[in-house]
């Protein structure tokens, strides 16, 4: 018996790189479907079908207007072509840099946004100049065991969240996807 090879479509929304909070989007999402080409092509050839949009390429905002939502339902209910065979990565930006800020566990600081924005911005400092003033630093309290804390979390990982996702997303597809 030959095995009909399947795809593995992947997209993202919500990515602006390392900036978490202030950006366009609160949620980054990395989502892949698992069909072969015929199956794929069929639910394209569905979806505009129901939808009778004359555009090329269809986005989420398709989907997502009130007149489609029998289409939505449709594409991601029981009888669906995606049911069982998608999966969303979704990650809380202000929540993953919030956590992030925890780990350092400076005792007397909360997380409000002001205090987050800083601290994004300096984990992501290129180059190793001394923030200003009004920085992460001025707010959180200016110590050397603060700046060697967060001199480490600078080093040891990126904040993108698409790494992660990717990651995930090979891992649970490699193990079968079910």
């Amino acid at each position: 018996m030959r095995s009909v090879p399947l795809e593995i479509a992947c997209d993202e929304s919500g990515s602006e790189g390392e900036k978490l909070i202030g950006g366009q989007t609160g949620v980054f999402a990395h989502a892949g479907v698992r069909l072969s080409l015929e199956e794929a092509a069929a639910c394209l050839a569905e979806l505009r079908r129901r939808i009778r949009s004359p555009a090329v390429e269809y986005k989420a905002n398709h989907l997502l207007r009130t007149k489609h939502r029998r289409v939505l339902e449709w594409f991601l209910g029981p009888l669906g072509p995606v049911h069982g065979r998608a999966r969303v990565y979704l990650v809380d930006k202000k929540r993953l840099l919030a956590n992030e800020l925890r780990a350092l566990a400076v005792p007397g600081i909360r997380p409000d946004d002001e205090l987050l924005a800083a601290f994004n911005d300096v984990l992501r400092t290129r180059n190793r100049r001394e923030p200003s003033a009004g920085s992460f630093f001025a707010m959180a309290g200016d110590t050397a065991e603060l700046r060697a804390k967060v001199g480490r979390a600078r080093d040891a990982k990126a904040l993108d969240p698409l790494v992660p996702a990717i990651l995930r997303a090979i891992e649970y597809w490699s193990a079968g996807g079910e």
